[in-house]
């Protein structure tokens, strides 16, 4: 009798599919990918509930060095910066892309902190400052010195494209 994988030999696929790994895997994950999880499914062990991950992006976001503001608050916040750099970063919590850039605007933001200030504003939350910078698309960043946009730029940035910007307005010499 033959061997229930001897069909697969010849096929380097099959028998990677009929190799020992596999045959522990659940036919879904196997098929589908693990893309296609429940949202609490352990993968390789890590504890991946809701509860979890929301408790993870407050963590992240209370220990953020970027300030979220509103139509009322910029004022402030423009007086405190004073001649210092000022990264205003237009979003919304909808958009894709704005989510994409997060995590990269928040290592720029550990970097230059002490040099730059960094604040986000959400276009729904703050549609007076959205109406004020002439903000229609999202991510918008606008880099403010001494109360005058410098550098604008909308849609996505590379963190290297980012640093680089944030080299120029640090070095940049202050009126």
């Amino acid at each position: 009798m033959a061997s229930r994988f001897a069909a697969s030999r010849g096929n380097p696929w099959m028998s990677a599919l009929a190799s020992p790994p596999f045959a522990s895997t659940p036919c879904w994950l196997a098929v589908g990918g693990a893309d296609r999880l429940p949202a609490c499914y352990p993968i390789n062990g890590a504890k991946t509930s809701p509860q979890s991950i929301t408790q993870h992006r407050q963590e992240r976001t209370a220990m953020s060095t970027i300030k979220t503001i509103g139509d009322d608050d910029f004022a402030a916040l423009e007086a405190q910066t004073g001649d210092a750099p000022l990264l205003l970063i237009f979003s919304a919590i909808w958009c894709g892309p704005c989510k994409a850039m997060a995590p990269t605007l928040e290592d720029i933001a550990d970097v230059y902190t002490p040099s730059v200030a960094f604040a986000r504003i959400d276009i729904e939350q703050a549609p007076g400052l959205a109406e004020k910078f002439g903000v229609r698309t999202v991510p918008t960043l606008v880099l403010r010195r001494g109360g005058q946009d410098k550098l604008r730029h909308v849609g996505v940035l590379t963190r290297t494209k980012l640093a680089a910007m944030m080299d120029e307005a640090c070095q940049e010499p202050q009126a």
